[in-house]
């Protein structure tokens, strides 16, 4: 019987998967330090993690979705970015999702505005 290894909490990275870890698209570099790897993603990727993540998304599930789940990445390191990206947003994080939230609700005005039109037309 072979029981299924869960990935360890926090996960030391080889030289090996650095290099693959530094072509993705959702990571822009991959720094060696000598406290480890690490891993700096694009302002992109942090936008919807932290995004996904604030609408209830489980934060294994999101990175899980770019084929960076707890098995490449560790749990710890996830938990840490969600922590960093989350709770303590960049000004332009904070601004640039304010933004989004202000247009989408333009667009929901803008489309019931044009339904209700549509139904007085009838």
């Amino acid at each position: 019987m072979s029981e299924k290894t869960k990935p360890s909490l926090s996960k030391k990275l080889s030289s090996k998967e650095a290099l693959e870890l530094a072509k993705r698209p959702e990571v822009e570099e991959v720094l060696n330090t000598r406290r480890g790897w690490w891993i700096i993603f694009t302002t992109e990727f942090q936008d919807e993690v932290t995004l996904r993540y604030l609408r209830g998304e489980k934060p294994s599930i999101i990175f899980r979705s770019h084929n960076l789940g707890p098995e490449i990445l560790g749990y710890k390191r996830i938990e840490r970015c969600i922590y960093h990206w989350a709770s303590h947003p960049c000004d332009g994080r904070a601004s640039r999702l304010e933004e989004e939230h202000r247009c989408y609700a333009e667009l929901r005005k803008h489309w019931k505005h044009i339904a209700d039109k549509g139904n007085s037309d009838k």
